[in-house]
């Protein structure tokens, strides 16, 4: 009885000791998400939401604020496919998009943009179709 006791009283301890830190503990999320791609320029000098800098030529996209909550998704990969021309691409979320409506919807810079119109340069203002899912 003592041992269990003891054990009990311990383990509130243990559990402080973990090295894991609780928001960066996800699950496997498989869903497949639909919703619109529109393209966004990351400002330079300045970090976006997951703290990174980067570019138009950098393959990264914002996630709707609904799927980004924390940022825990922050440096996760994802697929994104183009539900028109079927072209694919991998591109790392570092943004959360505020602007994003639907929980599908995603922002895309202008390399993943181009990549997922089959290598056409996409008008600024364009919005696409898509699919995506985490890696």
């Amino acid at each position: 009885m003592f041992k269990l006791a003891t054990l009990l009283a311990l383990l509130p301890a243990i559990a402080l000791a973990s090295p894991v830190s609780a928001d960066k503990v996800v699950q496997r999320d498989d869903t497949i998400y639909i919703g619109t791609a529109e393209q966004y320029t990351p400002v330079n000098f300045i970090p976006g939401a997951c703290g990174y800098l980067n570019s138009p030529s950098d393959y990264v996209v914002g996630i709707a604020s609904a799927v980004y909550g924390t940022g825990v998704h922050c440096g996760d990969t994802i697929t994104i496919t183009n539900s028109e021309t079927f072209a694919t691409v991998d591109a790392v979320v570092v943004e959360d998009c505020q602007t994003c409506q639907e929980v599908g919807d995603i922002e895309v810079t202008l390399a993943v943009a181009t990549q997922l119109n089959s290598g056409q340069t996409p008008d600024a203002f364009t919005t696409f179709d898509v699919t995506w899912e985490f890696d």
